[in-house]
């Protein structure tokens, strides 16, 4: 304790003498000097350091409290909206928050354990600050997507709870949630044929979503996002919903059928070089075609899921081959060739058309199997008849567009079936971790940041309720200071006109 009573007393000793020797030499008192001397004296009567820069430190600390009321009133004159709107007054509050830890630090007598205290409290304080600013950013991106469903009919009382809620079933980040806003409302009138409201096929989509996530990290593998995922799901809700099958399965059922619905989404697209949401178009345009629909519920009536899958399969693959290929398969699936298209194909394909639709809808092929066969006729026609008779620009009079029928028979080349097997093989060589090892660690670690980003966001989320109360108060004082902004505008005005210097009234 002497020595600390000895070093305090040189110090204010070296003070005194330094101010001194300012006087005699310059005959005015230096700022460093004068610092010098309150800082010894604030040493000797309070005990605490570098007292000039503490009261420095605490004059910007009031000077950022104050900010915070300005930045708040400034983003409600600019018109901004939500929570976040406060952040900027956040940030001032956070500075102030920094500023005054700095005063105590540098103002308080005391060891390394209280101005650790003190630093400890600060950076709680700045902590603090930073989680509210983060759950007004997400409770503000809830809000704009909440409103964005409510566009497409799909917002429910579940509210922002509910867009939360689906977003992280559907394995969304709040950076994704467009995504998810712009799907449903793509897909509502479908949807809405999942419970009776839009909301309730906006649910039964995250249901089945989330009744999916273990097989996330094998598409991720394969190369499907999380987004195409979705889209996927939504693309088989629909088809379930344009056959009359809304209603009929369970979440889970559902949720296994559109699993696979993905991987032979993939498998087609290997096989045809048709990509998924082409093919998603053509499976629901051939449902808006009666014949067609009329076939496909038929088989399903009769207990031949199988056969009704494949019949939409095979479509996808003819339909690759050419638009009139595709229109011609399913004009005749019925064995009705009173359709022009129907006919045409028939008489392209050598009438291996109408025999492969029917081995094809009684279970005795595939739909590889039949579109190799009514590819292989075609290509059969091609070479006895229609190429003469595009030379005589006739081709098109009888049978289906020339350049599809060469087209066709360029299929007929390859095997599909082999085909198929091939690109079947290879998908479960990747799912099972035996494919490329950096796109199976990519799928991995896409997961766990998937994973990670829900814990996170969960946290955040828990906090919004805490952060609207908080930017409540902080919208009272706005509001306060509005009121003084209003009487301040009203004295100027006053000032001015009794100056002469107002508006001029007539």
């Amino acid at each position: 304790m002497a020595e600390n009573i000895d070093d305090v007393q040189r110090r204010l000793a070296e003070a005194m003498r330094q101010q001194a020797e300012d006087y005699a030499k310059l005959g005015q008192l230096q700022t460093a000097t004068s610092e010098q001397m309150f800082n010894a004296n604030m040493k000797q009567k309070l005990g605490s350091e570098n007292a000039t820069k503490g009261l420095n430190a605490a004059g910007q600390a009031l000077g950022a409290l104050a900010g915070a009321g300005i930045e708040s009133t400034k983003a409600m004159y600019q018109g901004k909206k939500g929570m976040s709107a406060f952040n900027s007054s956040l940030d001032e509050l956070s500075k102030a928050a920094t500023l005054a830890g700095t005063a105590l630090t540098l103002l308080m007598p005391g060891g390394i354990i209280m101005k650790a205290i003190v630093g400890a409290f600060t950076l709680a304080a700045g902590a603090a600050i930073a989680y509210v600013k983060a759950a007004n950013d997400m409770a503000d991106k809830l809000y704009k997507n909440y409103e964005g469903l409510q566009k497409s009919g799909a917002a429910a009382s579940d509210g922002m709870t509910g867009v939360y809620r689906d977003a992280k079933k559907l394995g969304l980040s709040m950076d994704e949630l467009d995504s998810m806003v712009s799907l449903v409302a793509e897909s509502s009138s479908d949807l809405v044929l999942f419970g009776g409201t839009v909301a309730d096929g906006r649910r039964k989509l995250a249901d089945l979503a989330q009744a999916s996530e273990s097989s996330r990290e094998g598409f991720f593998k394969l190369g499907i996002s999380q987004q195409a995922q979705n889209e996927a799901m939504a693309g088989y809700m629909k088809l379930q919903a344009r056959t009359g099958n809304a209603e009929k399965q369970t979440t889970d059922q559902l949720a296994a059928s559109a699993r696979n619905y993905i991987t032979e989404q993939d498998q087609l697209a290997r096989i045809t070089g048709m990509n998924v949401k082409d093919q998603q178009k053509v499976r629901e345009a051939a449902l808006m075609e009666e014949q067609f629909l009329a076939k496909v519920r038929q088989l399903q009536r009769e207990g031949k899921h199988a056969e009704a899958k494949e019949l939409q399969d095979a479509n996808v693959i003819m339909s690759a081959m050419g638009d009139e290929v595709g229109k011609g398969f399913r004009a005749m699936v019925n064995g009705n060739l009173r359709d022009e298209n129907a006919r045409k194909l028939q008489f392209s394909s050598m009438g291996a058309g109408l025999e492969a639709t029917q081995q094809l809808t009684s279970g005795q092929i595939n739909a590889a199997e039949a579109s190799q066969k009514i590819a292989k006729g075609i290509g059969q026609g091609l070479e006895t008849m229609a190429d003469q008779q595009a030379q005589l620009g006739t081709a098109g009079q009888f049978g289906i567009n020339y350049s599809q029928q060469v087209r066709a028979q360029a299929f007929s080349a390859e095997d599909a079936t082999k085909a198929l097997e091939k690109a079947q093989a290879d998908q479960a060589k990747t799912l099972a971790g035996k494919g490329d090892p950096l796109a199976d660690a990519q799928g991995r670690m896409i997961k766990v940041q998937q994973d990670i980003n829900k814990k996170l966001e969960d946290d955040v989320f828990k906090g919004i309720p805490n952060a609207q109360v908080a930017m409540g108060k902080l919208a009272n004082v706005t509001d306060g200071l509005a009121d003084v902004f209003t009487k301040l505008t009203n004295a100027i005005v006053g000032v001015l006109n009794f100056f002469g210097l107002g508006e001029k009234k007539t």
